[in-house]
């Protein structure tokens, strides 16, 4: 069993740099990621099967699913857009 002591952000650093495990001294359940929504909604949405053929060439391509290629195109779309209206 690995020492629970705590240990400086050095020695992560370092026994991350040299390929040890270092998940026992992280708090796993307070990781909190910035300006992500922690809940998840399903939409229903109809799309014009050009655009589905679209994504599937593109999850094809990346071996995903069309799933995760629509989060990733509206993820990517909604950054953009909150850029444009940062900047004005």
């Amino acid at each position: 069993m690995i020492d629970t002591k705590m240990i400086s952000a050095e020695e992560i650093d370092c026994m991350f740099d040299e390929g040890e495990d270092v998940t026992p001294y992280l708090r796993i359940d307070t990781i909190r990621f910035p300006d992500k929504e922690e809940a998840i909604r399903k939409v229903n949405s109809s799309i014009p099967e050009w655009v589905v053929l679209e994504m599937e060439r593109e999850a094809k391509h990346l071996a995903v699913s069309r799933s995760a290629i629509m989060n990733m195109w509206l993820a990517d779309k909604a950054k953009e857009r909150r850029k444009e209206r940062a900047s004005v």
